[in-house]
């Protein structure tokens, strides 16, 4: 290759010749990247039916122990074809797709090891960052090709919980006073559909915060309002742990603005509120102090899918002094997929999390 100079006879030559080089590098690869989302959708694939072949494997053993059952035809123990009848349910757990995605995925984040051998030791990114794209595009990918239904249950109360529509007869418990009182008036006709007062839930009037909580612990009512949040110094400590201690789930927020208070409609299980439709829907998880290292990674999987970080806050842990919890809350991007592939992510990264609620936050003046 000759060497050009600004004296040659075309001086934007050696600009064509690097242009060109970046043209074809960049066609390239244009091309790797077309190759590997289509080897993802493959591998997710593959995941998939490893998943199930697995469980139906795991559920027909089981089943042939006890190939005869109680007929309520006749009262009599027939013979059942297993086989055929669990070919006709597919599902898998979170711990069979867990395992088979940390042996196969050579961008997952604990890399599985067979027979001492690592699977993948020469092909793994250089960057962090780069492979968590390659982890939340499978996610993506894992979730579309997956039956909603299977999604659900690869959690306790399911990945979004519950949808919670207007109903009669609930009871809301809270601490009387005028702010809650307040919080009270407004988030009223979410549970219940309507503005009238004569509609309302049940009010069911606690003389302590603790006293709040127990009540829907036991079942006696069906939702608690608590101040969650200053507006100016953030999250109320005390009652964060409280939410903890009793595992309460956020399903809507509201903020006073003159009071400068937070309150937080909380219930039992995880659920969405469907008549809350304005306002920004947050997804908010704990996550421990053992798996920090993973923030980063998670927050770059939550942008990568459309969603933002809303805030991140620390809480210490009360037997310990080093140990913290960490609070998330993510404003979310519309559209159910790409929330569930971000949950699925945390379920195969950082399965330590936990879920505080998915819910809609508005704001009143309440002067």
């Amino acid at each position: 290759m000759g060497i050009y100079s600004t004296n040659c006879p075309d001086g934007h030559i050696p600009a064509l010749i690097c242009a060109e080089n970046i043209a074809e590098l960049c066609e390239k690869q244009s091309s790797v990247e077309v190759r590997l989302r289509a080897h993802i959708r493959e591998l997710a694939e593959a995941l998939i039916n490893m998943a199930e072949f697995s469980q139906k494997e795991h559920v027909f053993r089981q089943a042939l122990e006890n190939r005869y059952i109680l007929s309520q035809a006749n009262g009599k123990y027939e013979n059942i074809d297993v086989r055929t009848e669990l070919l006709r349910k597919s599902s898998f757990t979170a711990d069979e797709m867990r395992s088979l995605y940390h042996k196969f995925c050579p961008f997952s984040g604990n890399k599985s090891y067979a027979e001492g051998k690592e699977l993948f030791p020469s092909i793994l990114s250089e960057s962090r960052f780069d492979d968590v794209l390659l982890r939340a595009e499978l996610c993506l990918n894992l979730c579309f090709m997956t039956e909603r239904q299977t999604l659900e249950k690869m959690t306790p109360q399911g990945m979004l919980g519950a949808v919670i529509s207007p109903a009669e007869g609930l009871s809301v418990s809270y601490l009387q006073n005028l702010y809650s009182d307040a919080a009270f008036e407004k988030l009223a006709p979410l549970l219940c559909g309507t503005d009238n007062p004569d509609s309302f839930p049940e009010k069911i009037l606690c003389d302590d915060l603790q006293s709040v909580c127990d009540y829907v612990e036991s079942g006696r009512s069906s939702y608690c309002i608590l101040p969650v949040e200053n507006l100016s110094d953030g999250r109320l400590g005390g009652v964060r742990k409280l939410l903890l201690n009793y595992d309460l789930k956020m399903a809507h927020t509201i903020a006073l603005k003159q009071s400068g208070l937070v309150f937080g409609l909380l219930r039992k299980n995880l659920g969405i509120i469907n008549s809350a439709e304005s306002g920004p829907l947050y997804y908010e998880f704990t996550l421990h102090g053992g798996e920090k290292p993973k923030l980063g990674e998670i927050f770059h999987a939550a942008e990568y899918l459309g969603h933002k970080v809303h805030r991140m806050e620390s809480l210490p842990l009360s037997y310990s002094d080093t140990e913290y919890l960490y609070d998330v809350i993510l404003t979310c991007r519309e559209g159910e997929e790409h929330l569930l592939a971000l949950i699925l992510y945390l379920i195969l990264e950082a399965p330590g999390f936990s879920a505080v609620g998915i819910y809609r936050h508005s704001e009143i003046n309440d002067s």
